[in-house]
């Protein structure tokens, strides 16, 4: 089943008790990224904060959006220069370009 969003910066979705977080690519633009995008979003899951960048101080008092209380199951950064997935400590990790697929069966 084909599905699409629109998203800002990130979403979060349940979908069959399995938990994903999309996060646009430009969300890891504040760090060092072109050393390595996949060992810069890894460093961020262990901190549990995928932008803990704090442009503004009322925000951190806030419901934080990119605060994961729960490691989600699958992350999908998208509009990104590259393409390829990982597993790390159980997490699936993709990168998509702009207009590519992905299948998330089996």
């Amino acid at each position: 089943r084909r599905v699409e969003f629109k998203v800002k910066d990130g979403l979060k979705i349940k979908y069959k008790n399995v938990k994903f977080f999309l996060l646009k690519y430009d969300m890891l633009s504040y760090y060092d990224i072109k050393k390595n995008p996949l060992e810069t979003l890894i460093l961020l899951l262990e901190k549990r904060h995928l932008n803990p960048t704090v442009l503004n101080l009322k925000k951190m008092f806030e419901n934080d959006f990119f605060l994961l209380e729960e490691i989600p199951d699958v992350v999908i950064v998208f509009n990104s220069p590259l393409s390829g997935s990982r597993v790390y400590k159980g997490v699936r990790i993709f990168f998509v370009r702009k207009g590519e697929k992905i299948s998330l069966q089996g």
